[in-house]
């Protein structure tokens, strides 16, 4: 089938469902997948697929895809989704699977931050206007908190159990949880396997505070080698203190010192942040496969067409100059 023509994730379309813990999902299970029809945030139609979901990032790209798609597992799903595979929109395209359908749900850029070397190396890295903005940023928090920058690293189970006391009033306010629906889970089931992963060593999360009260969280549990950047937002009335990035500076400056894991992972997706705090970055593609079946073709077809509808109506309206205000209509 090829490629969705609805571009870069988080773009024009976002038709994953992000679950409690993207990435560090484990591969090979079922869980729950809808294709979406959107426009811009906004869910308008949304089909509800029985699909096993494979992690593929570093499990060697196309290649990984067909060797599992030709050895199906006991109580495989007749839909499959590979997420991270690394490759581009157009690889598909030389991909010739007689009894499976390929269909691009979204292209991104992964950023990662490998932990080897040390933080001057990361911040050497960055041209001397971004680092000199970056300190600058640094600074003017420290000078709105009284000259110190008050953050806290939780990992342990009581720790954790703390973090969570702490984070879920933030959590409401965050524009993670007010737009995006991403914020982090307050849930009792979360933070009970939250625990379990802190009663592993398996999971850090990070609180930066103003005059003593949070204004920002950072949640990263260990998957492999890697710490996943699974969820980060902030109070929207610091904004202008950059509290993300100040957060962010801070815990990658401590994760190159103390060295937990050899990366950091930004996972799925595309952001300033991430380009600013990572030194790797791999193209990447979410692939739908399914077998190949009429009603599949028609399924696919229609979602197709409708995010060349939405691309199409976007370059009209962006000529016409009237994109940011639909854009926040939209939220």
């Amino acid at each position: 089938v090829g490629p969705s023509p609805q571009g870069r994730a988080n773009d024009i379309a976002e038709p994953f469902c992000r679950e409690a813990c993207p990435v560090a999902t484990m591969s090979g299970v079922a869980t729950p997948f809808r294709l979406k029809f959107t426009v811009g945030p906004r869910v308008l139609l949304s089909i509800p697929i029985k699909a096993t979901t494979h992690n593929a990032f570093g499990r060697g790209g196309i290649a990984h895809v067909r060797e599992v798609i030709a050895q199906p597992g006991p109580g495989r799903t007749e839909a499959q989704v590979f997420r991270s595979v690394e490759a581009a929109p157009a690889d598909v395209f030389s991909v010739e699977e007689p009894s499976s359908l390929l269909y691009v749900l979204q292209s991104y850029m992964r950023y990662r931050t490998d932990l080897r070397g040390d933080f001057e190396d990361l911040l050497e890295g960055l041209s001397s206007r971004t680092r000199s903005t970056l300190r600058r940023k640094v600074r003017k928090f420290e000078r709105a908190n009284d000259g110190q920058v008050d953050w806290r690293c939780y990992q342990d189970f009581e720790s954790i159990k703390e973090f969570f006391s702490l984070a879920s009033p933030l959590v409401e306010k965050t524009y993670q949880a007010t737009r995006l629906d991403g914020a982090l889970p307050t849930t009792k089931e979360f933070e009970s396997r939250a625990l379990g992963l802190a009663s592993q060593g398996l999971v850090r999360a990070y609180l930066l505070f103003l005059h003593d009260k949070p204004i920002a969280y950072l949640y990263a549990p260990v998957s492999g080698d890697s710490l996943i950047y699974a969820y980060l937002g902030y109070d929207p009335a610091c904004r202008s203190l950059s509290p993300g990035t100040v957060l962010q500076y801070h815990v990658h400056r401590a994760l190159f010192a103390e060295k937990p894991c050899r990366y950091f992972d930004f996972t799925e997706g595309e952001g300033d942040h991430k380009k600013l705090f990572a030194n790797q970055c791999h193209e990447c593609i979410d692939l739908l496969c399914v077998p190949r079946s009429l009603r599949w073709r028609c399924t696919l077809a229609m979602h197709r067409t409708w995010n060349s509808f939405v691309v199409g109506s976007r370059s009209v309206v962006e000529r016409s100059g009237f994109l940011p205000f639909l854009r926040r209509k939209l939220r």
